[in-house]
């Protein structure tokens, strides 16, 4: 084990275990205890309470991309995208509260169950569907408001993770609910950015 070469594909735990992304080298004397020391501290953090996505930890960048537009034109065919995040490269996103659905003058809620429906998805552009596409479960078709401008976002009772680069997406169709101001839909994503696991 004494000047094992780093290689990328190990594992957390094996001799010789490399971070992606940085330079391989040759570790002799004592630099080999002090990188298996913090290789041990790395894996240890990882599972210590609380949990990342449950709590945001010192190194996390918390977000909260917001996004409105006024009510599109009724029907399907018109199906218009309220906010989109793209997660950076190098990064998860873990989302930990959602606001979407429609409001009015003074930010109350408008129109009724089945008025519109409201759907978040990743990786899945506007008007069609990629191969790497996905509806979140039960996050289609969302047929009343989730969330409220006066009293804050959904919170979620179990963060959704995201992987780097995923794009999400807040999307609605107007099934019946007036055609512009005052009338508007919003989406709010909040939660934090962690590194991507290695």
């Amino acid at each position: 084990m004494l000047g094992e070469y780093f290689t990328p594909d190990r594992r957390p735990g094996d001799p010789g275990y490399a971070i992606p992304g940085r330079m391989s080298r040759t570790l002799t004397g004592p630099d080999i205890m002090r990188g298996g020391e913090a290789i041990r501290r790395m894996d240890e953090a990882k599972n210590q309470w609380p949990y990342n996505w449950i709590m945001a930890p010192r190194n996390s960048i918390r977000r909260d991309p917001m996004g409105y537009i006024a009510s599109p034109a009724v029907g399907a065919a018109n199906q218009a995208t309220i906010l989109t995040f793209s997660v950076p490269s190098g990064y998860m996103f873990v989302m930990t509260q959602l606001l979407i659905g429609a409001f009015t003058t003074g930010m109350v809620g408008t129109g009724n169950p089945g008025d519109f429906q409201c759907s978040v998805d990743k990786n899945t552009p506007l008007g069609g569907g990629a191969l790497q596409g996905s509806p979140l479960a039960d996050w289609s078709n969302i047929p009343f408001n989730q969330g409220s401008l006066l009293w804050g976002p959904l919170q979620l009772p179990r963060p959704e993770i995201f992987d780097p680069e995923d794009v999400i997406r807040a999307k609605v169709i107007n099934n019946s609910l007036g055609v512009g101001a005052p009338n508007f839909f919003c989406a709010q994503f909040g939660g934090w950015l962690l590194p991507a696991e290695v």
